[in-house]
């Protein structure tokens, strides 16, 4: 008889799970996010179903008072994006006196599955507390097939609330552009100038083909920093010190140009996120370096020589003619092959 009681009670709990499962699928939530003030925030709007026919979907979205709906965000006054991988054949509208949203179908209907439906952008207009919430009721959607409406499970999002930054950061390479041959070597400073204190810094250095970065060393605008690294494999570069109003050299990068480069090629620090003091997130720019062959614009020779001609190499040493590369003859820069 216990046996008997077991084995019902664990069918029971696994048809409860299954039914909870179920009622869990059809869901409309928003994706937590951050907003850190003076910026603005693009909010995902999801949706979870494993209904077939959805033509229609509204319901009430509730934002923070410190969170101001972009009116202009998409070029229109809809002030909502669709996602055209998820919701093609569907417009979007959001009215900010009601806080209604509606996303319905031109010619379509929403396919099943998670995922975002829609994005707004809203303006982080002050300091929002730490801890804050997107509500989301009253959300229905329609069923084409038959035109009734049916009540859908709406969840709220998460917003965590971050004071705008204490600090400003600039970057920029010196020279902009480097010139070089194959097997060359040459040297590239990273500018920086900040106003506050910047204490992090990160990014991924990613390098073009036939080019390499052989060396990074600190510059003296990185004072006395905790870490400084650089992995070549990845390109991933690391800071974390104190740059509090320097303007200077951050780093100093040795590039070399193999056999192979073409003759045009960047290396570029991307994905960049700096912090100041308290650790508040800032987004920088990419930084471009545009890496050239040297010999462009230079005027190619043919490998013979007359005895007349004065022939050096770049070093200032005098050669002759069975010499290969960039040499100054009688005074001009040319390319013996």
């Amino acid at each position: 008889m216990m046996k008997t009681m077991k084995k019902n009670i664990i069918m029971l709990l696994l048809l409860l799970t299954c039914n909870l499962a179920a009622m869990a699928v059809n869901k409309v939530y928003v994706e937590d996010f951050t907003a850190t003030a003076g910026s603005e925030v693009e909010v995902s709007i999801c949706l979870n179903t494993d209904l077939t026919d959805i033509d229609l979907i509204e319901g009430v979205i509730t934002f923070p008072s410190q969170l101001l709906v972009v009116e202009d965000a998409y070029g229109s006054n809809t002030r909502v994006r669709v996602n055209e991988d998820r919701a093609t054949g569907f417009m979007g509208n959001y009215n900010p006196d009601t806080n209604l949203f509606r996303l319905q179908a031109v010619s379509a209907t929403l396919p099943t599955g998670n995922g975002a439906i829609a994005y707004m952008t809203v303006r982080v207009a002050t300091n929002i507390p730490s801890s804050s919430t997107v509500t989301l009721s009253s959300f229905r959607v329609r069923h084409k097939t038959t035109g009734e409406y049916e009540d859908i499970t709406a969840a709220n999002g998460a917003v965590t609330g971050q004071s705008a930054p204490s600090a400003t950061i600039a970057l920029q390479c010196t020279p902009s552009t480097l010139s070089l041959q194959p097997g060359m070597n040459g040297t590239v400073e990273m500018q920086v100038q900040t106003t506050g204190n910047i204490t992090g810094l990160q990014g991924v250095l990613t390098v073009g083909n036939g080019i390499s970065i052989t060396n990074v060393t600190k510059g003296d605008a990185a004072g006395t920093p905790t870490i400084f690294s650089y992995n070549p494999s990845n390109g991933n570069f690391v800071y974390f010190g104190s740059m509090n109003n320097v303007s200077g050299t951050l780093l100093t990068l040795e590039i070399e140009a193999s056999s192979s480069f073409s003759g045009s090629e960047t290396i570029t620090l991307s994905n960049i996120v700096a912090t100041d003091a308290s650790s508040v997130r800032i987004t920088v720019d990419d930084v471009m370096l545009n890496v050239n062959d040297q010999a462009t614009g230079i005027q190619l020779v043919p490998t013979e020589s007359t005895d007349g001609d004065q022939i050096y190499n770049l070093s200032g040493q005098k050669v002759d003619g069975s010499y290969k590369g960039v040499v100054i003859r009688n005074g001009k820069k040319v390319v013996i092959k």
